[in-house]
């Protein structure tokens, strides 16, 4: 992720895991996407994360009730209880990046599915 550069699209996931519980990362991804609720996880407070974004990135306005824009770029969001999906479009690294901060302050994981990697909080 190129912090200046913008990336057409790119996803972002979080979820927390139990403690001493590690799990595959790209089998949970998909469980979630599909809505399916995963042994292991905790419940997080999307919510809150959702405000953190919002603080985070003050120059974007909610379009409406799961996307927000700057007129430039844009991310849409999808929970379950147990996680949360961003999808950006034209966002900079740099844009993702407090995202990501955000919610590693939440103390949830951060899995890039795109590269299939995962950095904890």
């Amino acid at each position: 992720m190129s912090p200046a550069r913008s990336v057409p699209t790119y996803d972002l996931a979080f979820w927390r895991e139990s403690e001493g519980v590690r799990l595959d990362d790209e089998a949970v991804y998909r469980l979630l996407c599909d809505g399916e609720e995963v042994e292991g996880l905790e419940e997080i407070d999307t919510g809150a994360l959702m405000r953190g974004f919002e603080a985070a990135l003050p120059d974007f306005e909610r379009a409406d009730i799961q996307s927000w824009s700057d007129g430039a770029s844009s991310y849409s969001i999808y929970t379950t209880s147990q996680h949360l999906r961003v999808d950006c479009t034209e966002m900079t690294g740099a844009q993702m990046e407090k995202l990501i901060a955000v919610a590693a302050a939440a103390g949830c994981l951060f899995y890039d599915p795109q590269e299939g990697e995962r950095r904890e909080a």
